[in-house]
């Protein structure tokens, strides 16, 4: 009987314990999964800011290139004829060749008959040649009568357009226009002397005063000159082709040309 009653109480004791442990496991195990949390995935989504296009936004993507309009072509202006020349001819006869384009100008060089030259100009109607011996640049006036080229002598430059070419001495210098009267196509000029002593007066074939004269000839510009040892001149001056006529007085002396003095045509 007392083995029964210490198995009883053994039991008994026995069954507490298993519940305490019970309790204590259950206990741990409750509090182990209520520390233990599941992770919790915070994946943010990946923000993507699409703007609406604005309707009055430029284009994004500028060309590189800059289109040009093509240039249209402009009219190429009417080619003018180019003179020819030198011309190549020969003179007929012996003859003066002269500083300007005129008997009255100063001499400059003789020429023989058949000598070879090349002309370089003309005045405006082709009544003088500017020409030089072939081969050189030595240039004189020679009336254009007097020689024949190989070609048409007004294909070539107006060459004489004022006296600048004449060759120049400021010694005793130009004169003064005293009267200038006129009418109907005919001018008289008067100017005031200019007194050169003996030394530098000019040879018996030319002249101390000449007169140039640009005016229209026959219809058509032409250029003249007279010379005089006088103070006076009366020559004439047509404005019918177009040409405005003008002229001018030339004093000359031995050594070149003293003074140019235009005259004012009435």
């Amino acid at each position: 009987m007392s083995s029964h009653l210490f198995h009883k109480p053994f039991v008994a004791l026995a069954a507490g314990c298993c519940a305490l442990l019970a309790c204590g496991l259950q206990f741990q195990l409750q509090d182990a999964t209520a520390t233990i949390e599941a992770p919790t995935m915070t994946v943010a989504a990946p923000s993507v800011a699409v703007s609406a296009p604005s309707e009055t936004a430029a284009p994004t993507v500028a060309s590189t290139a800059t289109a040009t309009s093509t240039p249209t072509s402009t009219s190429t202006p009417e080619s003018t004829s180019t003179p020819s020349g030198p011309l190549t001819g020969t003179v007929m006869q012996k003859a003066n060749c002269r500083y300007g384009p005129g008997a009255s100008y100063l001499y400059k060089i003789g020429m023989l008959a058949n000598a070879p030259i090349e002309v370089v100009g003309r005045t405006i109607d082709g009544g003088w040649a500017n020409i030089q011996f072939k081969g050189t640049k030595n240039r004189c006036w020679i009336n254009a009568k007097l020689i024949q080229t190989a070609g048409d002598i007004m294909s070539l430059p107006d060459s004489y357009r004022d006296s600048s070419s004449l060759p120049r001495t400021n010694d005793y210098g130009p004169t003064t226009i005293t009267g200038v009267s006129g009418g109907g196509g005919s001018v008289t000029a008067d100017w005031a002397p200019v007194v050169l002593p003996d030394y530098a007066m000019v040879s018996d074939i030319e002249t101390e005063y000449v007169v140039e004269v640009w005016t229209c000839r026959n219809g058509v510009p032409g250029f003249y000159s007279l010379g005089t040892n006088e103070t006076s001149m009366t020559f004439d001056v047509d404005d019918s082709c177009g040409q405005s006529s003008h002229a001018d007085v030339v004093v000359q002396i031995k050594t070149g040309v003293s003074g140019v003095t235009e005259i004012p045509l009435p």
